[in-house]
């Protein structure tokens, strides 16, 4: 009977969506070779052997990737074979959802450094921008303009870089900028809630905000919607789907507000 790799053989096998995430359960202790633990991806294992993942892995490297799945879905935004640019990417996150959703390349920006996942930094079709700052890039520095470009930034407005996001992307493009009103508000409402914003007519105030800096570069909010999962210090998030280009009347933030209310509630 013909033997496999461990990692081709969870491939063949539909446990892993690819030889790298393999590589990583098994590295991390959770595949069992009938019953016994493996640790080696290049152990040689029969067709025959059960194979058995314990704890599986998150899908994504951090929360972030779940977050931007929502948004996808919802929006019903496709970036399959898309040049994508993600700002503010972190740990990775959203670079990682944008890859598994079939994305032909993606620039990752952070101003940090070491901070995305290695197996982000060893994909062939993740180019990783570290310590840079948004608004000291041009778009010839880095290839644009991009079709698709996600954001999720801390500690700065989504207002003090908006001019630079815009200078990314070009008219038949989809932006999705991730809206967290703990750093779009003034600091007295911040301190008040302990940097946790859970007032609604803050939230309305911070959307609206962020709803005329992207008309004055003449772009618009298409969809808007509260992210179904939270950020870590327990903050409600909005997640926009913007374009580039005018668009006739205007979205009525309120109601986006009411729905975080009411599932905030739930």
């Amino acid at each position: 009977m013909a033997r496999r790799r461990l990692d081709l053989e969870m491939v063949r096998r539909g446990l892993s969506d690819s030889r790298e995430m393999a590589q990583l359960l098994i590295k991390s202790g959770k595949v069992l070779v009938s019953g016994s633990s493996a640790l080696k991806p290049s152990s040689m294992v029969d067709a025959s052997q059960p194979l058995t993942i314990i704890d599986p892995l998150p899908k994504y490297v951090s929360r972030a990737g779940g977050k931007l799945e929502a948004a996808l879905e919802t929006f019903k935004i496709e970036v399959k074979s898309s040049r994508c640019i993600d700002v503010g990417a972190s740990t990775g996150g959203f670079t990682d959802c944008l890859i598994q959703n079939g994305a032909k390349s993606v620039l990752a920006v952070d101003v940090g450094r070491g901070q995305i996942h290695e197996r982000l930094v060893a994909n062939q079709r993740v180019k990783v921008l570290e310590q840079t700052d948004v608004r000291s890039l041009t778009p010839e520095q880095v290839g644009a303009p991009f079709e698709v470009l996600t954001a999720d930034l801390a500690f700065i407005s989504l207002r003090a870089v908006m001019i630079n996001l815009f200078s990314l992307v070009e008219k038949n493009s989809s932006m999705l900028l991730l809206v967290k009103p703990q750093f779009e508000a003034g600091k007295k409402e911040v301190d008040r809630g302990r940097g946790v914003i859970r007032n609604p007519e803050i939230w309305e105030e911070v959307l609206k905000n962020v709803q005329d800096s992207i008309n004055t570069y003449d772009g618009a909010i298409i969809e808007c919607m509260p992210s179904p999962i939270k950020g870590s210090e327990g903050n409600v998030e909005f997640f926009l789907h913007v374009t580039p280009e005018t668009q006739q009347g205007e979205l009525e933030i309120s109601k986006v507000v009411s729905l975080a209310i009411e599932q905030r509630e739930n």
